[in-house]
């Protein structure tokens, strides 16, 4: 199930494509996994944000181009360096709290916010 939803919102959906930026939040759950994959199968670059960096060296393992810590880090100012100031044309969000407002602000040119969360 995880593959579908990941697979149905960014591709099915959104249209995601070759050369597209995702940004991933709960990267590191089961749809979070699915969604570096799909990503990656499609040809697009998935930023996986995670809460703490004891995941990061597995969540790059798994094919995330990058990690964000977002304890530790800007979340917006990362994916703006990473994507040379473009922002991300996806963003994929399955937690759907407090830093949706900040998600919103690295897909500046009104991509495609899926929420998946509660």
């Amino acid at each position: 199930m995880p593959y579908l939803t990941a697979y149905g919102a960014l591709v099915e959906v959104g249209g995601m494509r070759a050369g597209d930026t995702v940004v991933l939040t709960a990267a590191s759950s089961g749809v979070g996994l699915a969604a570096i994959q799909v990503a990656r199968r499609v040809g697009a670059v998935p930023v996986a944000t995670t809460r703490t960096g004891a995941k990061r060296d597995a969540l790059l393992n798994a094919g995330a181009a990058e990690v964000i810590v977002t304890d530790d880090e800007d979340v917006v100012e990362r994916v703006l360096d990473a994507t040379a100031g473009r922002g991300a044309e996806f963003v994929f969000d399955a937690v759907a709290g407090p830093g949706v407002l900040n998600l919103a602000q690295v897909s500046p040119r009104a991509a495609c916010c899926s929420c998946t969360g509660r």
